[in-house]
């Protein structure tokens, strides 16, 4: 003989439903942020390994950024803003940044006549909105 299975209600089920969706949906977010989370530190990782392999080229550095701008088009600019916003982090982890302030200046001057460059500087938060 069978045991009797209570039958439980159309509101029972849907309940039970909701509470299993719930279990679910904070299973989902905690695995996106634990992902999210893996990603971040990754990210910070690879960026910590760049700025110190950078930081190792020293002067090389700067040639590749002087290189970066004599090509004269947008990937070169944006390379060499990159380098320099890089280059800055590094100054400031090393309490160098009016050395790097002065260098920045000095290149800024020698090369204010190639406004996409100097947007890109701008973009990468080296230069002010006015200085141009």
């Amino acid at each position: 003989m069978e045991a009797a299975t209570p039958q439980r209600t159309a509101g029972e089920l849907r309940a039970a439903a909701r509470l299993i969706a719930e279990k679910r949906a904070r299973a989902a977010e905690e695995k996106a942020r634990a992902e999210r989370l893996a990603r971040e530190q990754r990210a910070a990782r690879e960026r910590e390994e760049r700025l110190s392999a950078l930081a190792r080229r020293g002067e090389a550095a700067w040639r590749d950024v002087e290189e970066s701008i004599a090509m004269r088009n947008t990937a070169g600019y944006q390379r060499a803003a990159t380098l320099l916003a890089d280059l800055g982090t590094i100054a400031g982890n090393r309490g160098e940044h009016e050395s790097f302030a002065r260098r920045l200046a000095e290149l800024r001057t020698r090369h204010e006549r190639k406004g996409q460059f100097i947007e890109r500087l701008r973009d990468a938060g080296l230069v002010g909105s006015r200085a141009a």
